[in-house]
């Protein structure tokens, strides 16, 4: 049915209704790996304090990223594992592209840590929704920590803020597999914030094409 999308024609402006994803792993993961980073933040828990881990989301959540944490795991796959995630972020309180990296992969410290979280459906009977979400740390005292989240971080209705969104930008920079020249990822943020002034936007290619472009 079209007559909806044509309606709002001029009208709506689909492009600044995208999410932003402000971790480097997959979107089902985020409710997940928020509400630890808060609680870790709020409750100065560390990573042996943990005895276990729930994220209580949609069906879809569970479906996505609910799976056990392979023995040899590859990027792709971790980047998709609830467990694999939350474990980073219990060890150092953040999650980084370096993560998904060599070595970081295999660390015993971190499967173990995986073991302990559980990824469960809620029954939730939209098969599209990535909310509601809770979060629940069990530490070995036996205290339980609650986290809930109606709203994933970096959607329209609860965007990053700009200082994250640059961060993000940055620290992706650092990882390009042609590095940029020095001066160009501040002139290509300089010029996107201008876009709809812009002349021309070919003159974004060459910062976005490596030294030797």
């Amino acid at each position: 049915d079209l007559d909806p999308i044509l309606a709002d024609l001029g009208r709506a402006w689909r492009i600044a209704q995208f999410s932003h994803k402000p971790f480097p792993a997959g979107r089902a993961n985020h409710g997940g790996i928020e509400g630890v980073m808060v609680l870790r933040e709020k409750h100065g828990f560390t990573a042996g304090d943990v005895d276990r881990v729930e994220v209580v989301a949609p069906p879809l959540i569970a479906r996505l990223v609910g799976r056990k944490l392979a023995p040899n795991v590859t990027a792709a796959y971790a980047r998709l594992c609830m467990g694999y995630v939350i474990a980073k972020v219990l060890q150092s309180g953040t999650l980084d592209l370096a993560d998904f990296r060599g070595n970081a992969l295999a660390y015993p410290e971190t499967h173990a840590l995986a073991g302990r979280v559980e990824c469960r459906s809620d029954g939730n009977p939209d098969p599209n929704a990535l909310a509601p979400q809770a979060v629940v740390v069990h530490l070995r005292n036996g205290t339980s920590l609650r986290w809930n989240c109606t709203t994933m971080l970096g959607s329209p209705a609860r965007p990053i803020t700009r200082e994250a969104h640059l961060q993000k930008y940055y620290r992706c920079c650092s990882f390009a597999a042609e590095p940029l020249a020095p001066e160009a990822p501040a002139r290509l943020v300089d010029a996107i914030d201008r876009l709809e002034q812009l002349e021309d936007v070919g003159l974004l290619l060459p910062l976005i094409a490596g030294r030797r472009g």
